[in-house]
Parts: C-alpha cells; structure tokens; sequence
C-alpha cells in the first residue's frame, strides 16, 4: 500500500462563525482517503466537531498582530520539522513571515478567499462606496487613505502578502473572479487554480429548532445572514424592505458593529424585521425551507458568497448584488442578480420572490445547478490533484 499524502493545513482560527471558517472545516470532513491531515491554528473559537481524527496544533500567534508575524513563522517551522508533511496548505493566513519562512522546508498550497493578499483597502471597495476597477499598486491604493503613514504601511504590507504568495505552488481561489483578480495583480495564472466549495452540514448535533416563540412567529420569510458590517449591504436591504410591497417579513442573522444601527432604524420606522443574533450553522441551515428567498445584498466584491450557494442547495432562490464571484454560481433563472447598492432594484427583486409559485420554480432550478455543479467527490478530487501537482512539483 502506498503512503498517505500528508498535508498540514494552516488557518488562523478553529471556528465555525465564517464561510472560510466552515469551508476549512468541510475539507477536512471530506478528505480522499488516500490523504492524511493535520491543521495548525491561531486560535480555538469553537471546540473541534466530533469525531476529530486529525492531529490539532495550537500556534498561538498565528493570525495576531503583524509584529507577532516572525513568532508564529518560527513555531510552525517547528511543526514542519516534526511532522514531515508532503505540503502544508495555508487557508487565508496573511502573515507573510509563515509563507517566506515554510517556503524552503515543504511545497506551499495557498487559499485566498478575501482580497487582503492584494488590495490594502475596504475588498476592492472605493472609500465613495464604487467598486474598484483599478489594478493594485502602491499609488493607486494609497489614494483609497487620509493618514499617509498608515497608507504607506498598509500598502507596503499587502505588497509583502502579495510577494509571499509567489512562494506557493499552487494558489487555490474559489471563483474566476478572485483568478482574474490575483493575476491582474501580478500572480502568475499558470499557478492558479479555480476550486469552488461544495455545500456541507457537519456531523454536530441539530440545534434547537428556530421558530415558535420568536418573534417573527414560523411562517415564510426572506432571510440574510452574515457579518452585520457595511461590507455585506445589510443598510440597503432595509431600505429595500421598507419600500417593496410583501407583508413578509426579513430575518437577518448574524452580529457585528452595525447591529444597533440597523436595530434602531428598524424599530424607527416599524419595519418588519428581526435580529436573532448570530446563529449555529446548523440552525441557519434549519430555518432556509422557511425562507422565499435568501438575499445577499453585498456592496463589496463578494470573492465567492457560500451562504447563497446553500440557499440554493436547499431549493431556495436567492437574491444577490451582482458582485465579485456570485454571478458564477447565482444563474438568474435560479433567482435575481441586481445591481449593487440599489435599493430600488432590490426592492422590485424582493416584490417578485413574494410569489410561492415563482419562488419554487427557481429555487428547483437552483437546487439542480448545485447537485450537478458542485459535488463534493469532484471538488474534493480537484483539490488532492492541487496537492499532489504541488508535493510532486
């Protein structure tokens, strides 16, 4: 019998409370059996999900301040050293001091999943609110900074990232969008490759069921999750709210620093919609058959967006800014593309999805696109070929 690939996955965190955090996770859940596993993290948010048959390293500063950079490559180096892997796959690590020093002691996979590796700046974002259509580079994103000295900092930093990610074999991206980004940025294309995630609900046991006794009752809805930050449009989604004729009510999940704000304005003008905080994967996953449609109004340059790919695995059409990657897995006749930003526009989006029949025809075409687009076994294999292209390069 031939030796396992063994590959040691790198990430700042252990959690279950982001996209990358919960595709890392599904990863693992799937390996190929002819691949071994151990992951090295910054930090534990959340405990293992159980069972946990691969080895957990604590690096804990990995994903800390930029000085703690060099403290963290020194100890991984130490790991490398006691674990020989094959390759070590670094997911969104930014500390460019762990790529620059594993380099020279293992083949080096990377997964970018946000724009920190080259853009300093709000994820390809203008400060007036416009996507950025101009190529990275030191003038360029400087402008997008009122403090000089930071600007000259950050920018410096990114380029760093940038030029730690050269050391990879192989760079992983999961939309053409971010592929096209990376290489407008200088990375070479031939070194990249474009792997999308699949949909996954872990082995954990299911949360308490969300609905009676909350506010928003149990019938139908429309339903947002993520980071409550100008990032993801929640402001917008509002204003859509308020002025689309649908008595159904919205269910937006998730914590962050806009949360008052957008609690406040709710309460204001007596909208019909709810916080219930952050969320278990598993309890948003329970609650998608409620929904009439799953909107993602991000006014930044989605890299991907998971959480509306498993609104259509469940058989829910989604409603998403035509941003970043979404296109790539949002077909419009699985649910409505609408310009970022725009509240009118996502207001008439939300009128439509009020219609049960209209809302099950493209839910069931988006719940078919998934199953025949995105397996888990072909994107799985897709990844160990990654693995193997870079432990025998």
């Amino acid at each position: 019998m031939s030796e396992p690939l063994r590959v040691l996955h790198v990430h700042d965190r252990l959690s279950v409370r982001g996209g990358a955090d919960l595709h890392l996770i599904a990863v693992l859940d799937r390996l190929p059996e002819g691949v071994r596993a151990d992951l090295a993290v910054g930090r534990r948010e959340h405990p293992p999900p159980e069972p946990w048959p691969f080895g957990l390293h604590r690096i804990r500063e990995l994903g800390g301040r930029a000085r703690e950079g060099a403290r963290a490559a020194r100890d991984l180096a130490r790991l490398v050293e006691a674990l020989a892997p094959h390759v070590v796959h670094l997911h969104d690590v930014t500390q460019p001091e762990v790529a620059e020093t594993l380099a020279p002691m293992a083949p080096l996979v990377a997964t970018v999943q946000d724009h920190r590796a080259f853009c300093p700046g709000r994820g390809r974002v203008r400060p007036d609110g416009r996507l950025c259509a101009v190529p990275p580079g030191p003038e360029a994103c400087a402008s997008c900074f009122e403090d000089p000295v930071y600007a000259s900092w950050i920018v410096a930093r990114t380029r760093r990232r940038l030029d730690a990610l050269r050391r990879a074999r192989r760079v992983v991206v999961l939309s053409r969008y971010m592929a096209q980004e990376l290489a407008a940025a200088g990375l070479e294309p031939t070194r990249i490759r474009v792997i999308p995630p699949f949909v996954w609900r872990g082995p954990a046991p299911a949360p308490p069921a969300v609905g009676e006794g909350y506010p928003w009752g149990s019938g139908p809805c429309f339903l947002a999750a993520g980071r409550l930050t100008w990032a993801k449009g929640f402001q917008v989604l509002l204003q859509a709210h308020a002025r689309a004729r649908t008595t159904l009510p919205l269910l937006v999940a998730g914590d962050g620093p806009l949360r008052g704000d957008l609690e406040a304005r709710a309460a204001r003008d007596a909208l019909r919609v709810h916080f219930p905080g952050w969320l278990p994967h598993g309890a948003l996953l329970d609650l998608l058959p409620r929904a009439r449609a799953f909107v993602l109004p991000s006014v930044w340059a989605e890299p991907f967006g998971i959480a509306g790919l498993e609104a259509l695995a469940a058989g829910v059409p989604v409603i998403a800014s035509d941003v970043g990657g979404v296109s790539e897995w949002l077909d419009p006749a699985a649910g409505w593309l609408v310009p970022s930003g725009d509240a009118a526009a996502l207001a008439e989006a939300l009128e439509a999805a009020s219609d049960p029949d209209e809302a099950g025809r493209r839910g069931a075409v988006g719940a078919a696109h998934v199953a025949a687009r995105f397996r888990a076994p072909d994107l799985m294999a897709a990844l160990e070929a990654v693995w193997r292209e870079a432990a025998g390069g």
